[in-house]
């Protein structure tokens, strides 16, 4: 008898799942999956009605400016105070959701295992990737090994 609440369940586990799945997150970010799912449903629009339900609910459109990719890379900034001098002024974390109390983002940190809500955050969306400092190092020694082995085997052609 409850149709049309089971429905809605059975809707927002497998948008859950997609969310997961796409992000490569682990099965144990169900809850955050669920809950972002219902927060972007109720910012959608609805068939049966020509308002979203926030629309209904609130009397007014919902703004969607802060939406991002679910399980996208984010670096959120350290304050002053919790830092010393040579410390990182960011940490890089997961974007897993919207809070709902404040104007924030919902953040996982895997070194920590800890969830944490944010404003100050810079999000790097799928196809958006940030380039470490890391990763350009390690490309240019793979570029400098390259052109070293070409060198080598132009110089062993010269001699044969």
């Amino acid at each position: 008898q409850n149709g049309v609440s089971e429905r809605m369940n059975r809707s927002l586990v497998e948008k859950a799942r997609c969310l997961l799945h796409e992000a490569g997150l682990d099965k144990r970010f169900w809850a955050e999956a669920i809950n972002t799912a219902c927060y972007l449903r109720n910012r959608s629009a609805v068939s049966s009605v020509s308002n979203t339900p926030y629309e209904m609910f609130f009397n007014r459109k919902p703004d969607l400016s802060h939406v991002r990719i679910f399980g996208s890379t984010a670096m959120t900034h350290v304050p002053k105070e919790k830092r010393r001098k040579w410390d990182k002024k960011s940490n890089k974390l997961i974007l897993i959701g919207f809070s709902e109390t404040t104007k924030g983002y919902r953040l996982y940190d895997p070194k920590t295992g800890q969830v944490q809500t944010s404003r100050d955050v810079v999000i790097f969306e799928k196809g958006k990737e940030m380039v470490s400092i890391d990763t350009g190092l390690q490309d240019s020694r793979e570029d400098i090994e390259k052109t070293q082995e070409q060198e080598v085997s132009v110089g062993v052609q010269t001699i044969q």
